[in-house]
């Protein structure tokens, strides 16, 4: 059955809503005043201010000055009832117990503890309205009631992921590898800058006439940029988009650099093999051959490091400072030929 609802109450006149705002007034003043009275330990004085509070809440709920009354008389009738639990005389359980055994307390056991006599205890706490009905207390003062026994603990199973795409996780990238990809651009930079090299001096020659290895690769003043070219013509080679010939000039054998394409698979099954050079090329070598190839012109490739490309005569002088890099090799380049 559903609970009725109280009427609203009847609109309150001005007259009436000034009573009230006098009458909270006088509440809240009385509750100053008369601190100590109100707070004594045997007092009900204020359970009485709060009934009349209540009772007076269907017109301060009205008006926003009689509920701003009415919020401040309940803080001080909570505080006040604060104070009051406080001046009670506190009692550990121990001492509870012990007026309960000194009152309905009987014989002894074979320990000489007394027992709660509880059918007088029950019968006082029903005749004072305690309790309507007596409570089944079956545990107090006994000693030989065991714990509640553990709750097994329930391992909890891992959720199993149910999607089907694969799940993206950001990679680690390490100095080292950063280091490795900005080297491998400019390596690749270097190769396309000697490729196009490449092909603007041999099919500017007469004929097409190949570019000669020692004048494409050789730097005049710098024997480690030489080195970075070896290293860069290899690379092309095993491409497949340059290739090394030998002819026969003034008596003497002479390696010669042209662009090809890059061969396909049919051709090595009908043939083509892959034939690899290793080239030996320490500080004096490379004097001597910039000597012979260099004295003549500005070499193919540009100077890399910024500076101007000095003359023949110069380059001895930094035999000194590269004088750790006696010797070098560099990488195996290779020739395509057809058996």
């Amino acid at each position: 059955m559903s609970k009725m609802k109280a009427p609203a109450a009847a609109p309150a006149s001005s007259h009436d809503l000034a009573q009230n705002r006098a009458a909270l007034r006088d509440l809240r003043s009385k509750l100053q005043n008369q601190r100590e009275e109100l707070t004594a330990v045997n007092s009900n004085a204020l359970a009485d201010v709060q009934c009349k509070a209540n009772d007076m809440f269907g017109v301060s709920k009205q008006e926003a000055r009689s509920a701003a009354l009415d919020a401040g008389l309940l803080h001080d009738v909570s505080r006040l009832g604060a104070e009051q639990a406080g001046k009670l005389d506190k009692q550990s359980p121990e001492e509870f117990v012990k007026r309960l055994l000194g009152k309905y307390g009987m014989g002894g056991g074979a320990d000489g503890r007394q027992k709660l006599n509880f059918a007088v205890l029950s019968h006082d706490l029903q005749s004072n309205c305690v309790f309507r009905t007596v409570p089944a207390i079956t545990f107090l003062l006994d000693s030989s009631w065991a714990p509640a026994a553990p709750k097994a603990k329930k391992e909890r199973q891992k959720r199993k992921h149910t999607t089907e795409a694969p799940q993206e996780t950001a990679e680690t990238v390490q100095v080292d590898d950063l280091q490795e990809q900005a080297q491998s651009k400019a390596q690749n930079s270097r190769m396309e800058t000697m490729l196009k090299v490449i092909q603007k001096h041999a099919g500017a020659s007469v004929g097409g006439t190949p570019v000669n290895l020692f004048r494409l690769l050789l730097h005049p003043t710098s024997f480690s940029q030489t080195v970075e070219n070896f290293f860069d013509l290899a690379f092309l080679v095993k491409d497949g988009r340059v290739g090394i010939e030998t002819k026969e000039r003034d008596g003497s054998t002479h390696a010669f650099v042209k662009p090809t394409k890059p061969p396909e698979s049919d051709q090595f099954a009908q043939g083509l093999l892959k034939v690899q050079n290793i080239v030996k090329l320490d500080y004096d070598t490379w004097e001597k051959l910039v000597a012979k190839w260099c004295a003549d012109g500005e070499p193919y490739l540009k100077d890399r490091s910024g500076g101007a490309v000095r003359s023949k005569g110069s380059s001895s002088s930094q035999r000194g400072a590269s004088s750790s890099q006696d010797a070098s090799e560099a990488g195996p380049s290779q020739k395509t030929q057809r058996r």
